[in-house]
């Protein structure tokens, strides 16, 4: 969280997708219990894309994705209206970090057995991101493409030369979801959970698994930080010492007693110590 992230000039068009993704998803809880849904069905909802491009999306994924939508059209009225409730409540997640406890967050059991509705809406949303996202398929969104590589491409160059993580060099970039998105999938294409990261902070053994959230507090946000609305810049000393083999190790201090418990938050995903070279260290 060291460095600051800017939105990407592509922000707008990758908010499309999200508007995709919602649009989708209220509409299907809005059809009443077994209502039926095909292709010409689902041009009708986003009838500004190409048919071509839509038909893609109906039969990717080995026709998964068209019985995900299905599923999601014959569930029960309380699973829909629970399913359009988590819509609209992990969409305002941008006020956790700007309201001080303005919204909370409750914790959904997407794989849950007693029905199929969330395990399909959490695969039909996460396919928005992978592989539509993606550049070998990407969005036809008016006359452009819309990929991942679009979106990187429109953040400053100097904004991906570090990552604001771990202050490394970013020699490769990848888009890390900052709020986990089997954890919050209508986040999955959300540019301010889209956090470009070198692919050490990216990784599953230096971010780990779980959600940069206290789900019981009342404000559930308050004690971390967030590389685009609550940056650690400022806000943090990095202490330099030398192991006893040699090797340099940085830890970060807070400048105030209130950023401590946001500052050890941020340490799964500190700088990794290295080699000392100088030799007046041999």
């Amino acid at each position: 969280m060291l460095h600051p992230v800017p939105d990407s000039t592509k922000r707008r068009r990758l908010l499309r997708v999200v508007a995709l993704q919602r649009r989708l998803i209220l509409r299907l809880c809005g059809l009443t219990a077994g209502a039926a849904v095909d292709r010409s069905w689902l041009e009708g909802v986003w009838h500004e894309l190409p048919p071509e491009w839509i038909e893609r999306f109906w039969s990717l994924d080995k026709g998964k994705r068209a019985e995900w939508i299905k599923t999601l059209a014959a569930a029960s009225p309380l699973d829909k209206q629970r399913l359009a409730d988590i819509c609209r409540e992990e969409l305002r997640f941008k006020v956790l970090w700007q309201s001080g406890g303005g919204v909370t967050m409750h914790k959904v059991d997407w794989a849950q057995k007693t029905s199929k509705t969330f395990s399909a809406a959490n695969s039909l949303l996460k396919s928005f991101y992978a592989p539509l996202l993606y550049d070998g398929e990407g969005y036809r969104l008016g006359s452009e493409t819309l990929a991942k590589s679009h979106y990187l491409a429109g953040i400053t160059p100097a904004a991906r030369k570090v990552c604001p993580y771990c202050d490394n060099f970013l020699q490769k970039t990848e888009l890390d979801h900052f709020l986990p998105k089997d954890e919050f999938p209508f986040l999955s294409c959300h540019p301010d959970n889209l956090i470009p990261s070198c692919p050490d902070s990216n990784s599953g053994s230096h971010k780990g698994i779980g959600v940069p959230l206290d789900w019981d507090a009342a404000d559930q946000a308050a004690n971390w930080f967030h590389p685009r609305w609550r940056s650690a810049a400022g806000c943090v000393c990095v202490e330099i010492q030398v192991t006893p083999d040699r090797q340099l190790s940085a830890r970060l201090l807070p400048r105030a007693t209130a950023d401590t418990e946001r500052v050890t938050n941020s340490r799964p995903r500190g700088v990794t110590p290295c080699r000392l070279t100088p030799p007046a260290l041999r």
